[in-house]
């Protein structure tokens, strides 16, 4: 199976692909850095929901399978925007559930 599931501090997460080389990750020294950049043993900053705080995570591993950009949407948000799939899931804090742009079709692939 080329997608696996796996935990990540308690949260189920997936290695699908759905985002492109050149997505940028928030580092934990406050850079950003490019997905096709980072390698295992680099620090990223991550969100404890327990504390509702940043933390820092060290990258594992990378994923060697990413998306064209023709596959992707744009998604603004205020302070950023990010290219995913549609059908990739967002965690939404106000909702307290996983959304997507299709969320039936996240369903069935996730």
């Amino acid at each position: 199976q080329p997608f696996h599931w796996f935990y990540v501090h308690g949260v189920r997460v997936h290695n699908k692909g759905c985002f492109t080389k050149t997505a940028e990750v928030s580092m934990a020294d406050g850079t950003r850095k490019q997905l096709q950049h980072m390698r295992p043993g680099d620090e990223v900053a991550s969100w404890d929901d327990s504390r509702h705080r940043l933390m820092k995570s060290v990258v594992k591993a990378v994923p060697a399978y990413l998306r064209d950009a023709a596959e992707l949407v744009e998604i603004q948000l205020p302070h950023a925007q990010l290219h995913a799939t549609e059908d990739h899931p967002f965690w939404s804090r106000s909702r307290g559930t996983l959304v997507s742009a299709h969320p039936n079709r996240t369903m069935q692939e996730y």
